[in-house]
């Protein structure tokens, strides 16, 4: 048996739309950025669910705590070193800069980092570790939704960063169901994989990304939505039946 009734732990880093006062990104910015929805869509009443009520553009939980341009931010302590990736460097790091936005202190920072991105890592953490001691089997799905524009022809995508944060053969078991059911699935691509399953890989860890034509458009949901919710359903019980 490959896995029998795992604990299964569903996460949502990117559906928020709350902002702290005062409101720093118009509300039709923060909906467009947002996984808009996808908490409701994955949620299973058997599984840990976790979702990250705040807006990506203020605090981006599948980033590195370091991931932003030095530019970006003011009165950065000199013994503290920014590390930006591909997306931090175009100011869609940890924290967001949009063309012709001012920067933020340094404390504004630290207080994002304090109050809501380590409480949210640490929840994760906490959950993985309690399963670990407890020696059940578990699986962390991270769940996100594509915007059309970028989905090169993909309903699905399915990652673990290259084999890094879970074993291909599981991969192929789960993009067997989604092809079953019709859908064109990628497997690590358009997307491979980010922080989060890197980072929390205690367990195998697998990023789900769902096209959001399958769902919404024009930022309002369609009754593709119910359909994809009770097929995700089903997924979860497939995972815990596989053979």
């Amino acid at each position: 048996m490959f896995f029998l009734m795992m604990h299964i732990i569903i996460e949502s880093p990117h559906s928020g739309l709350f902002q702290p006062s005062p409101a720093q990104f118009p509300a039709s910015m923060v909906r467009h950025s947002a996984d808009y929805a996808v908490h409701k869509l994955v949620f299973q009443p058997h599984c840990t669910n976790i979702f990250n009520p705040i807006s990506r553009l203020i605090i981006d939980m599948n980033r590195a705590p370091n991931d932003f341009k030095p530019d970006q931010i003011f009165n950065i302590p000199a013994n503290f070193t920014a590390n930006p990736s591909h997306y931090g460097q175009m100011g869609l790091g940890v924290i967001y800069q949009l063309p012709g936005q001012n920067k933020i202190p340094f404390l504004e920072y630290i207080n994002r980092i304090n109050n809501f991105y380590n409480p949210y890592h640490q929840k994760i953490d906490q959950i993985i570790n309690r399963q670990m001691a407890l020696h059940k089997d578990s699986l962390l799905l991270s769940c996100h939704s594509m915007h059309d524009s970028i989905t090169q022809g993909v309903d699905i995508c399915l990652s673990n960063c290259g084999g890094q944060t879970a074993p291909d053969i599981l991969l192929v078991k789960l993009s067997d169901y989604w092809q079953g059911l019709g859908y064109v699935v990628g497997i690590n691509k358009p997307f491979a994989g980010g922080y989060i399953i890197q980072h929390h890989n205690q367990i195998p860890a697998i990023q789900c990304e769902f096209g959001r034509g399958l769902y919404m458009n024009n930022h309002k949901l369609h009754n593709g939505f119910g359909q994809l919710k009770k097929q995700f359903a089903l997924f979860i019980n497939y995972i815990n039946n596989m053979a």
